[in-house]
């Protein structure tokens, strides 16, 4: 049900791994003691310092998904403790190289000590063709000149005694590794995969890198607001750099799929997609080339209608009653027949058996002309058996009215099963823009952008923070290019105007708070705790993963900060945080992000958070919908006919039919669109980790 993403992105010192094409290619730069003379009189190393020879083997890893080869000039150069390389010339003009999946060494011969390299500084000249450098290796071998081999050797025993010695000293040559995930610009500091603080790096060049290195992330990461996004910090699609796109291949895969999806619903008798579909039978065949959704056969139950709270895509809405909201009047008489035998409402909810789900976000919304839209509240109770059934539905917020009855399971069939859809209706709206697009991708900017203004790749949060970040921006900027007016309208299927999206996502960003954002501070929230509920695996699954990821982040950040006083030595987590609540604060509530930390507990809390939204609460709410949303007529994304209670529709019940539904339902070419989106949205891509497996492929007949 729930997914994380790859934690120990940067922090294990791994062994380079296996060069799938090898290219070894030394380049002799000049003879070792031209080299010794230059870097000598450079001033880059001290001439006081003694002469050790040393080999650098460098090592690079091109991605495997990107770069499609490079012809510019490249050039590497090795900064350590003790001074700089001469520069290594990696590739010529007019000369392609470093392809995806490539791996290349490179040799330097040289006479001088670099002492621990903790920097590689990459060039480029020009702009021919484009490389995506994953990691670099620099290891380094002592030099043992040939006026001393030999030099000692008194008999064979000793001789195999000296050779074992060399071989154990080989084992321990001293490697450095530098990560990078990144494009090439045209000039790169890279520095090795060890993790600092500011205060740890004494060395005043390493700390000028990370200022250097921040200035250029913050002319590269700007804020531009959009009125029509509160939480859209990076308004503009072409402002995003291209780091923050997915890989070529993932958008391939991607456009892959679509293009199965495509085919299938091109067969035969899909061709005519302007017609409505006469039976709910007929919803069901438009999935026939996809994974089989179990919904269609029992989606007409009260069951199945609280199982879509208990365990589908919906999971993140029910909230136990404590007490009945005044503006959800129900008859509590006509309630009781529902319940267990000689109990009432009132002592039903004192038994933490009564749940509801409640839309109010959607009241005062419009619909697109020829939609409609309620903002219902639906009760459900905890039977006996542990089933969680509907046994009340009101279809909008202002009670009393006698246009916004009240539906119980004992109305006539039709009158029952048009307000349960009606509900699934609101449901997946809010499910959409609130609880995924908000809530899991925009708020997420706030912390992706700070990152990486504030914090450099040696800081350990940062190495922690990246890779829950990946494609992040690029993925929310083309949500906003999607929503925006003028822009590409994906809204088309959904009951909402555009003018009313944007007010849902405003309303939205001004509510929402950070410190709720955890599923401990959720399920407290709605009331839930261990006892409510069985079954509940948004609950028990999301409780040890979220143990699990605060845990990691504890383990983890207790190495850099040892005591809480180190939090406020720390310039950098101070400035990532102030701009985090300085953002966030321009919601009309308060956010509950700290604008500074002073205890590490708090930072383990704000830390595990964000890597919660980004990872387990966004694969939860993401990779549920094809199950959830795939069998159009149990969650339509709206409603083609009017409502009860809407102008032009009298309150009557009984007088509704099945074919009346079926009008309301979304015609065939919407209700394909919606399938085809939440198909594309449940599939995880091949290279990414995940704790589940992915949908079965998609088979299209030959």
């Amino acid at each position: 049900l729930i997914a994380c993403n790859y934690f120990s992105y940067f922090f294990v010192d791994r062994s380079f791994p296996s060069f799938r094409n090898d290219r070894s290619r030394f380049f002799a730069i000049r003879d070792s003691s031209e080299h010794t003379r230059t870097m000598g009189a450079g001033g880059s190393c001290s001439k006081d310092l003694p002469m050790v020879p040393m080999s650098y083997e460098v090592m690079i890893e091109t991605d495997y998904e990107r770069s499609k080869g490079i012809a510019s000039p490249l050039s590497l150069v090795l900064v350590g403790s003790k001074g700089r390389s001469e520069p290594l010339q990696l590739s010529e003009a007019g000369a392609r190289e470093f392809f995806a999946g490539t791996s290349d060494r490179f040799a330097e011969a040289t006479t001088l000590d670099l002492g621990p390299v903790w920097m590689v500084e990459v060039d480029k000249e020009g702009s021919k063709g484009s490389w995506f450098i994953r990691q670099i290796t620099v290891v380094a071998t002592r030099v043992v000149p040939e006026a001393d081999k030999g030099k000692g050797k008194k008999d064979s025993k000793d001789s195999k005694d000296s050779k074992d010695k060399d071989a154990q000293d080989d084992s321990t040559e001293p490697k450095w590794v530098f990560p990078f995930y990144r494009w090439v610009g045209e000039h790169e500091e890279i520095r090795d995969g060890r993790a600092t603080l500011p205060a740890q790096d004494f060395d005043p060049k390493q700390l000028e890198q990370r200022s250097r290195e921040l200035e250029r992330q913050r002319a590269k990461y700007q804020y531009r607001q959009h009125e029509s996004f509160p939480p859209g910090l990076l308004a503009s699609f072409e402002d995003i750099s291209k780091d923050e796109f997915w890989s070529d291949k993932r958008n391939k895969e991607f456009e892959v799929n679509r293009a199965k999806v495509a085919s299938a619903f091109l067969l035969d008798e899909y061709m005519m997609l302007s017609e409505r579909l006469e039976r709910f039978e007929d919803f069901a065949q438009l999935s026939r080339q996809l994974p089989e959704l179990p919904l269609a056969a029992t989606w007409t139950t009260d069951e199945a209608f609280g199982n879509e709270r208990l365990r589908g895509a919906f999971c993140t809405t029910l909230e136990r009653v404590t007490d009945l909201p005044p503006k959800f009047l129900v008859d509590r008489e006509m309630i009781a027949r529902y319940l267990r035998p000689n109990s009432t409402l009132d002592s039903e909810i004192d038994a933490r058996r009564v749940f509801m789900t409640d839309c109010w976000e959607l009241e005062h919304l419009r619909a697109q002309q020829g939609r409609y839209l309620a903002c219902p509240m639906c009760l459900f109770y905890l039977t006996s058996q542990n089933k969680l059934l509907p046994i009340a539905i009101q279809l909008r917020q202002v009670p009393g009215d006698p246009s916004n009855p009240v539906y119980y399971p004992h109305d006539p069939p039709a009158d029952w099963l048009f307000a349960k859809i009606i509900v699934s209706n609101a449901d997946l709206i809010k499910h959409t823009f609130v609880t995924r697009i908000h809530n899991t991708h925009l708020v997420a900017d706030a912390f992706c952008l700070s990152t990486y203004r504030h914090l450099p790749s040696a800081h350990p949060l940062a190495k922690l923070l990246r890779p829950h970040f990946r494609a992040q921006l690029g993925v929310n900027a083309l949500i906003r290019k999607s929503l925006v007016p003028n822009g590409f309208d994906n809204s088309n299927n959904y009951a909402l105007d555009t003018a009313s999206i944007d007010k849902l996502l405003k309303n939205s960003f001004d509510t929402w708070r950070f410190d709720n954002a955890n599923p401990v501070a959720d399920l407290s929230s709605r009331n839930i705790d261990m006892k409510d509920l069985p079954q509940y695996f948004y609950r028990d699954d999301g409780l040890e993963l979220w143990d699990a990821i605060k845990s990691f982040v504890r383990d983890l950040l207790s190495v850099y900060y040892k005591q809480d006083p180190d939090l406020a030595a720390d310039t950098e987590l101070k400035a990532w945080s102030g701009e985090i609540s300085d953002v966030l604060r321009a919601k009309k509530e308060p956010s509950g992000f700290p604008a500074s930390f002073e205890k590490l507990d708090d930072l383990v809390q704000a830390v595990a958070t964000i890597v919660w939204i980004v990872s387990a609460q966004h694969a939860v709410v993401t990779f549920t919908q094809y199950g959830s949303f795939g069998f159009v007529p149990a969650a339509p994304a709206a409603l083609y006919a009017p409502l009860p209670g809407d102008k032009g529709r009298e309150v009557l019940k009984g007088r509704l039919t099945n074919e009346d539904i079926l009008a309301a339902l979304p015609p065939k070419e919407q209700a394909l669109q919606q399938l085809a989106g939440v198909w594309l949205l449940s599939n995880y891509s091949e290279h990414d980790d995940y704790l589940v497996l992915a949908l079965p492929p998609l088979v299209i007949p030959s």
